[in-house]
């Protein structure tokens, strides 16, 4: 078990791109994940166990093999961008994986192109987009459990939603933190992923994202290894 807990952090640096793009080429899909339509209604705090909810691709039930890697991500889209290989490697494998995802991703772009604050720009229906792509992502990279912690999303380092008091990046770390931890408790992921201290490029929910999970991290003790 050590020695499969090592292995992660190579994996972090390649299969980020050659496990995502290997496993779309092979056309290859994990039986028993989380269904686009579960996932895209599921209500904030909402959980979807995939091992419990078969999909529409046939396959055998899931089995672990008593290893489980949690990933604790900002926005929907940042699980494939970030750790899609990661992913769909260790669930591959036979490792529980379990996605956190902390915002619905309000701030996206809308049809087009079209920037929040820019007219017509709907951020319920760009939250219900990006909630839909998230349900087919987590079915091609065999991801077993998402948790939607359901905070609005802040926007970019900059835009006037960084303002918000209620947007992710301005809700007190104590909270989130304790959601997460609580999650850890009940997932006891041996390792941890997710940002760095910086959101990888200064956005704003990343910093949050990296500070709540280091926070979980620490008041539970869990993981072994976190990254």
């Amino acid at each position: 078990m050590g020695l499969l807990l090592f292995l992660f952090l190579p994996a972090l640096i390649f299969d980020c791109f050659a496990g995502l793009f290997g496993r779309y080429l092979a056309g290859r899909l994990v039986g028993h994940v989380c269904p686009l339509s579960l996932v895209a209604t599921l209500p904030v705090g909402g959980t979807c166990k995939a091992e419990l909810m078969p999909s529409s691709t046939p396959g055998p039930a899931r089995t672990f093999n008593g290893l489980t890697l949690m990933a604790v991500h900002a926005h929907p889209d940042d699980e494939v961008i970030g750790t899609g290989g990661v992913f769909a490697r260790y669930s591959e494998e036979g490792v529980r994986t379990v996605l956190v995802v902390c915002t619905n991703g309000e701030q996206g772009d809308g049809p087009g192109g079209l920037k929040p604050g820019e007219p017509g720009h709907d951020a319920a229906a760009v939250a219900a987009t990006r909630l839909a792509e998230l349900g087919k992502s987590v079915s091609y990279l065999g991801v077993s459990d998402v948790e939607l912690l359901g905070y609005r999303d802040s926007g970019m380092a900059g835009w006037s939603a960084n303002a918000d008091p209620g947007v992710f990046w301005n809700v007190p770390l104590a909270e989130p933190a304790e959601r997460v931890a609580a999650l850890m408790r009940q997932y006891r992921p041996q390792v941890v992923v997710t940002y760095d201290e910086n959101g990888n490029y200064g956005h704003p929910d990343h910093i949050q994202a990296h500070r709540v999970a280091v926070a979980a991290a620490e008041a539970t003790g869990i993981p072994v290894k976190f990254y």
